[in-house]
C-alpha cells in the first residue's frame, strides 16, 4: 500500500472509532408538565366542607409537547372571611418539547398568602415551586420561599425536600403538620410531583378540622426515563431557639420563645 493510501486508511478507521465510541443524543419521545396555584379540600370541626381550586391551572400540556400559561388575580376561601386561604397573584406555568434535545418545565407561583387565620403567612411573600426534565430524562425540583413564616417562624427560602414541621393551633396545640418543598416521585411514569407548601390537618379532633391545602403544585414527566432523583423522605428542620424539641414519627415537635429564628438553613 501506498503511504497516501494508508495514511487514508488510517484516518477513516480512526474516524469510525470516534463515531462508534460517541454518545448518541438524548431524545425524549414523550412529555408532560401540570401546574396549579392552590387547592383547599378542608372540613371544620362542624362538618362544614371548604374547598377551592385547583386554580389556576396549566396543562397538562399535550404527549407531543406544548406550552400553557394560567393566572389568577386572587383568591379567597371562604369568600366570607378568607380565613381558610388568602392570596394575592397566582401565576402558573407548563411547557414540554420531545426530541432530541427535549425537555420539560412547570412553575407556580404565588403571592402574598395567608391560610388558617395566619398561621401560615406569607404577606408579602412568595411561594413557588419548580421542576424540570432535561434531554435525557432526569428530573429535578425545588422550592423557593420569599419571607414566610410558620407559627411566627421565619422559613428557611430554599427548605430541603419533604421538610415537616408541626403545625399549631393558636393555642399551641398540635392541630396538623406541614411539608415544605413536598417532592413525590413515580418510578412508573418518571413523574416528580413538587408542592411548595403542603398542610395536613390530620391530628385526631384537631381544633383545625381535617384536610389539605397544597399552595404552589407542580409535575413534570417524560419518557424514556433518566435516572430516578434521590429525595429524602423526611428530613428534619432545625428551628432555633427552642425550648423544647422532640421528634416524633419524623416529625419535628417543637416550642417557640418569642424571638422568631429561620428554619431549615
Amino acid at each position: 500500500m501506498r503511504p497516501r493510501s494508508a495514511l487514508v486508511a488510517l484516518a477513516g478507521g480512526s474516524l469510525a472509532i470516534l463515531l462508534a465510541a460517541a454518545p448518541a443524543l438524548a431524545a425524549l419521545d414523550t412529555v408532560s408538565a401540570y401546574a396549579f396555584g392552590e387547592s383547599v379540600d378542608v372540613t371544620t370541626l362542624a362538618l362544614v366542607e371548604i374547598t377551592s381550586g385547583p386554580l389556576p391551572e396549566a396543562g397538562p400540556i399535550a404527549s407531543s409537547g406544548g406550552t400553557d400559561s394560567g393566572s389568577l388575580a386572587s383568591v379567597c376561601v371562604p369568600i366570607a372571611t378568607c380565613s381558610v386561604l388568602s392570596t394575592s397573584l397566582l401565576e402558573v406555568h407548563a411547557n414540554g418539547t420531545t426530541g432530541v434535545g427535549g425537555s420539560v418545565s412547570s412553575t407556580a407561583s404565588v403571592t402574598n398568602a395567608t391560610a388558617l387565620d395566619n398561621l401560615l403567612d406569607a404577606n408579602p411573600g412568595v411561594i413557588a415551586s419548580q421542576c424540570a426534565v432535561d434531554s435525557n430524562g432526569a428530573t429535578s425540583g425545588s422550592t423557593t420561599l420569599t419571607t414566610v413564616s410558620l407559627n411566627g417562624v421565619l422559613l428557611a427560602s430554599n427548605p430541603g425536600p419533604n421538610t415537616s414541621l408541626v403545625l399549631l393551633d393558636a393555642n399551641n396545640v398540635a392541630a396538623g403538620h406541614v411539608i415544605l418543598n413536598e417532592q413525590i416521585y413515580d418510578s412508573g411514569t418518571n413523574t416528580l410531583t413538587v408542592n411548595a407548601i403542603h398542610i395536613k390537618l390530620d391530628v385526631a379532633n384537631g381544633s383545625l378540622g381535617t384536610g389539605d391545602i397544597i399552595i404552589s403544585h407542580v409535575e413534570c414527566d417524560s419518557s424514556p426515563a433518566g435516572p430516578a432523583p434521590v429525595i429524602p423522605e423526611s428530613p428534619l428542620a432545625i428551628l432555633l431557639p427552642l425550648t423544647a424539641l422532640a421528634v416524633v414519627g419524623g416529625t419535628l415537635v417543637l416550642t417557640l420563645r418569642r424571638r422568631a429564628a429561620v428554619v431549615g438553613r
